[in-house]
């Protein structure tokens, strides 16, 4: 299954529109919290519902509660500290008068007697159900109770705070100021609702995508991790639920102010999002434990378990280190059962000593078998190590120089073989060469006789095709054995290959036409030029065009694409097969392997495998994809800067060669 990515500026373009939808849905709610508990947007309509108001309210019965117990305590005699004179003297004036605040209270004890009231009239209790339309308020405190106290005394001291609000606050107090402040705010709910409501739609439009493109680049197919997956897991975890449980108490406090809030708010916002992204990468690259505190923490036993298993494997080696292990122990006791003697200290320090020689002794062998190792990676086989050196590690050291020799004598004989068919192959081809090239000239002399025979002449004719035929199958058989071992000369150069491609379809363009088969090239208009032997490049291009002619279904197009991608330049050829195409791509590169199963055609099986030796000699590549009857083969070579071209390629300098 094809996943389809995502170009960058697309995911950079959602992450910029991210970051400015997230701290707008924080404004917004913000606004909207600052609106509901502030200032009471879906509360009673009572002048306390306002925030501001709520606060003050109750910080006013205080300072009235106070008030009175100063006021009572100077009552009954009693004489009050110098700071108490000041508090009673700087107390607000909603504890003395009622002209100048909404605020109305009369303070009452049990029997029901008025004892302090901001109200001068004859019935404080009556004048203040009239003034506040009856929205009266009762608290109860207690005045100078001890715990001792019967509990008829404390019933006794219990007193009764009544209060309430002016109807329609008609004083332009602090209260009146704040209740129209909360008013005016109370109208902007909806908007807010409405603009919170579109700035977290678009804002999980935008998570959801980012979602679903979350470590996918495009060209790649495996996810993409960045710096902040690999920190471990969590602690990121760790860090989301702290904020998570300080959130209550800082976006509810009314200690702090909107702006606060609405920071905090961003800040959780944007880590959610970030955390959230994050495990959405690790869980689709499959490295979500990989990436966590508790695989560091469980690595340590899992070594433990992995060296405990590889231990009982190596059955060979335990005796000798439990052997080794069981004699340090004995020494140890029988070292113990001497203490307190010139003895022991002398069999300690010997012993000790030992052990470290032998250790290094082993230590030594480890590391003269390690280089031995390395040496063989390095290519030098035989005896890569001797015996008598690790006599700890000897049938190790056995087993190396056994492997050493047979890979030895593995590349001696392969290279002896290749070498044998190379040599074989060019003397066959010179043993060939020279009666071939009798019977060709043979057949020119006779097309110049007067031969009226129509069979006759038919045979000259079959002869002719047959031995040019072989003469084209010796060519390619020592070109691919040159090409093959890697004797032959490359010159890489900067070539326009748009201009090489176009000669290229220009020399076979009438040819597929007499096929009935039509040619469709795209090619970018601006010259690509890529690092490539022009030679060979038209060597590769002259087999691909003729395998089109030879192969591909007549009434059909061959499609030929040239991409600048980026680094690489990509040239593709596709066409329909005539024949099917039963083979795997694989086995079509190799020699002597053909599309045609019948070899009924002229090719000889050796053009894909030169061509694609060709590309690696010039540091490029060649690839071969079958879908049904759909034959595509793509080329890549390194793109290079432009130049002026010295001279220019012809398609003649290296002769139409047929092939695969």
């Amino acid at each position: 299954m094809t996943t389809t990515r995502v170009s960058g500026w697309m995911k950079g373009l959602a992450v910029c529109l991210l970051v400015l939808a997230l701290p707008l849905m924080s404004a917004g709610l913000t606004a909207l919290y600052q609106i509901i508990f502030r200032y009471g947007a879906l509360s009673a309509e009572g002048y306390d519902s306002a925030g501001q108001n709520y606060e003050r309210l109750y910080s006013d019965l205080n300072e009235i509660r106070r008030y009175y117990e100063y006021w009572q305590r100077e009552a009954e005699g009693e004489v009050l500290p110098y700071g108490e004179r000041e508090a009673m003297k700087n107390a607000p004036d909603v504890c003395r008068e009622a002209e100048d605040t909404n605020l109305l209270y009369a303070v009452v004890n049990a029997q029901g007697e008025v004892l302090l009231s901001n109200l001068k009239g004859e019935d404080p209790l009556a004048e203040l159900q009239e003034l506040t339309g009856g929205d009266v308020a009762i608290q109860s405190f207690t005045y100078r109770v001890e715990e001792d106290y019967p509990k008829e005394e404390q019933t006794a001291r219990l007193r009764y705070l009544s209060y309430g609000f002016r109807t329609g606050l008609p004083v332009s107090d602090a209260y009146a100021q704040e209740w129209q402040t909360a008013v005016r705010y109370r109208s902007y709910l909806k908007p807010a609702l409405v603009f919170t409501a579109v700035c977290a739609g678009v804002s999980l439009l935008l998570f959801l995508f980012l979602a679903a493109v979350a470590g996918k680049r495009k060209g790649e197919e495996a996810v993409c991790l960045n710096p902040f997956d690999r920190i471990w897991i969590e602690v990121l975890l760790a860090g989301w639920v702290l904020m998570l449980m300080l959130t209550p108490d800082i976006v509810f406090s009314v200690w702090n102010g909107a702006v606060w809030k609405f920071g905090f708010l961003s800040l959780f916002l944007y880590g959610s999002l970030t955390l959230a992204l994050s495990l959405i990468r690790r869980l689709r690259a499959h490295r979500l434990y990989r990436t966590s505190l508790l695989r560091q923490v469980l690595r340590p036993f899992r070594a433990l378990g992995r060296l405990i298993h590889r231990s009982a494997e190596h059955t060979r080696m335990m005796p000798r280190l439990l052997l080794m292990i069981l004699s340090v122990a004995l020494f140890e006791v029988f070292c113990y059962g001497m203490r307190y003697s010139a003895l022991f200290v002398l069999l300690w320090v010997a012993g000790n000593i030992a052990l470290v020689l032998l250790a290094i002794w082993v230590a030594v062998q480890y590391d003269t078998l390690r280089l031995a190792t390395d040496r063989m990676a390095a290519g030098q086989l035989g005896e890569v190590v001797k015996e008598k050196e690790v006599p700890f590690f000897r049938e190790m050291a056995r087993n190396l120089n056994s492997a050493g020799r047979v890979l030895t004598a593995a590349v001696e004989d392969a290279t002896r073989s290749e070498r044998m068919k190379t040599e074989l192959i060019t003397n066959v081809s010179h043993d060939i060469k020279t009666p071939l090239t009798s019977i060709i000239n043979y057949v020119d002399l006779l097309h110049t006789t007067e031969v009226h025979d129509p069979r006759a002449l038919e045979y000259i004719a079959v002869l002719e095709r047959k031995s040019r035929r072989l003469a084209q199958l010796m060519a390619d058989l020592v070109e691919a054995s040159k090409v093959t071992s890697g004797n032959i000369t490359v010159e890489l150069e900067t070539l326009n290959l748009g201009e090489l491609l176009k000669q290229a379809a220009g020399e076979f363009e009438a040819r597929l036409a007499d096929g009935g088969i039509a040619l469709v090239i795209s090619a970018p208009e601006i010259p690509l030029y890529v690092t490539a032997d022009g030679r060979h490049m038209w060597r590769v291009l002259d087999n691909l065009f003729g395998n089109a002619a030879k192969y591909a279904l007549e009434g059909t197009r061959v499609y030929v694409d040239l991409i600048d991608d980026g680094a690489r330049a990509l040239l593709s050829v596709k066409n329909i097969s005539r024949d099917p195409l039963n083979i795997r791509p694989e086995e079509l590169m190799e020699r002597f392997v053909r599309g045609d199963q019948a070899r009924n055609t002229d090719g000889s099986g050796l053009g894909l495998s030169i061509a694609r030796s060709l590309m690696e000699h010039q540091q490029g590549s060649m690839s071969i994809s079958i879908d049904g009857d759909l034959f595509k083969v793509t080329l890549a070579l390194r793109t290079a800067p432009p130049v002026k071209m010295t001279q220019e390629l012809s398609p003649n300098s290296n002769g139409p060669d047929q092939g695969e």
